[in-house]
């Protein structure tokens, strides 16, 4: 805390310094449990960084994704997705489709969307992390591996609620599930 009221006398409100110790102090009320504080201390440290950087920048991304794991955890997971999605678009304008922060943003986009039972999106967004994976670490890596599972995972729950729904057109064949 004291970090903080350090930045904001040294260099205002409207400050990207002070903007990081509100985040950071946001990211330690969000492990305290203390997730009413956390979420003011991102939303406010969001605002500064708005205005000092714009709101087509990394770093709010990086924050957009820091208040969708907050939402996610507090069980919000409509908020948490809206967030998630407004940090990805912002990204998709500053980084390749193959970029480390892409690859992150559509694993977390993945979990978000199967926490929501909404298996086809959770797969879409998956198999480019894996696909990704597969080609960079090879097929016998630990996340490669870890990936592949997730999306069996998906696929299975996606094939049992379309075979309950009465259709079944999956449309990823390409997977072999059984190696």
């Amino acid at each position: 805390y004291e970090s903080y009221i350090i930045r904001k006398e040294a260099y205002g409100n409207m400050h990207d310094d002070t903007a990081q110790s509100l985040n950071n102090l946001a990211l330690l009320y969000q492990q305290k449990k203390e997730y009413e504080k956390s979420e003011k201390m991102f939303l406010e440290s969001y605002d500064i960084l708005c205005g000092f950087l714009g709101g087509n920048h990394p770093r709010i991304a990086a924050l957009l994704n820091n208040l969708s794991t907050l939402n996610k955890i507090m069980g919000d997971l409509d908020e948490a997705l809206q967030y998630a999605l407004k940090a990805y678009d912002i990204l998709k304008n500053h980084y390749a489709e193959d970029h480390p922060q892409i690859m992150m943003t559509h694993y977390g986009l993945a979990i978000l969307y199967a926490e929501r039972n909404e298996y086809e999106k959770a797969i879409q967004y998956l198999l480019p992390v894996y696909y990704d994976s597969h080609k960079k670490a090879g097929p016998d890596d630990k996340y490669t591996y870890h990936y592949f599972n997730y999306l069996h995972m998906y696929y299975t729950e996606e094939m049992s609620t379309e075979a309950y729904n009465g259709g079944l057109d999956n449309g990823y064949a390409e997977l072999n599930f059984n190696t």
